[in-house]
């Protein structure tokens, strides 16, 4: 594995501008601040497939990881989460083997390009003259930056980019908040009372139309929407200026011309179905 671990840049904006407000508010602001730093990883691994295709797979990325809570403890928790959710990590991984893990766990999802269809036996390893000459070179690209922090809420954005020969395929963004200040992961259950899900789903759908100018889901079909019908509450949100905002994966909302839709729901909307002590109450 080959790896560059760059010089550590520490994120301090959001405490500075915090800082320069002064008062008590400054404070509070700044104890529910994290800081990042960076490291960069990349690993490549190369085959012929028992039908003689060539084929190379480089998997990079670039991970802003916490490094600066407001004490250790808080560290520690925002690291384990970062690890275990962020990283797709098990719970008994280090945050280091988890960064690696995670450059290496991309290069699988091609395992089954290794194999031909009717077979099980596993293709050839390509000697090191044949890289150069690859029928196929897939490139996978992550990027894990902090999207936003606000109110003791930070929210970290995982975007994974495919190219295959030099032709981007697929971009998918992934997005994870974390509570500072009552220490948990910020999921739907603790956002909305269960029971209100469905509220929340027609919310989500009358915005879609609203967004798009519409008022069908025929209308919505002709714009590339083919699955609104199925629209669902997910867990890929983050939180705007103005509202809580979903993305949809493409292929997840609508074909993949329309590429990753997003849907603002204001804040004042989903108050009145908001969980006791949900994280909405603050913004």
């Amino acid at each position: 594995m080959k790896s560059q671990i760059s010089i550590f840049a520490i994120v301090i904006a959001a405490l500075m501008m915090c800082t320069a407000c002064g008062g008590q508010g400054g404070l509070h602001h700044a104890v529910d601040t994290v800081a990042v730093a960076t490291t960069k990883l990349a690993d490549t691994t190369s085959f012929v497939k028992l039908n003689g295709e060539r084929c190379e797979i480089c998997a990079e990325a670039s991970i802003s990881y916490p490094v600066q809570c407001v004490d250790a403890a808080t560290l520690e928790q925002v690291q384990r989460w970062f690890a275990s959710t962020v990283l797709e990590a098990p719970d008994s991984v280090s945050l280091p083997d988890a960064m690696r893990l995670s450059v290496v766990n991309t290069m699988h999802q091609y395992d089954m390009t290794a194999q031909s269809q009717n077979s099980d036996v596993q293709a050839a390893p390509m000697a090191d003259d044949d890289a150069a000459m690859a029928v196929y070179r897939y490139n996978t690209s992550t990027t894990i930056n902090i999207f936003g922090q606000r109110h003791g809420v930070v929210t970290f954005c995982r975007v994974e980019m495919v190219k295959k020969n030099d032709q981007v395929t697929s971009i998918a963004h992934h997005y994870y908040s974390y509570d500072l200040q009552n220490g948990n992961a910020v999921d739907l259950g603790k956002v909305f009372k269960e029971e209100s899900l469905p509220d929340v789903c027609q919310l989500l759908k009358r915005q879609l139309l609203a967004q798009n100018k519409v008022a069908s889901d025929d209308q919505l079909n002709e714009l590339g929407f083919y699955n609104s019908d199925n629209l669902t509450v997910t867990q890929n949100f983050y939180f705007d200026e103005t509202g809580l905002t979903w993305s949809f994966l493409p292929n997840e909302l609508a074909v993949e011309a329309v590429g990753e839709p997003c849907i603002t729901v204001p804040y004042e909307m989903l108050m009145p179905l908001a969980a006791d002590g949900s994280v909405l109450t603050r913004f």
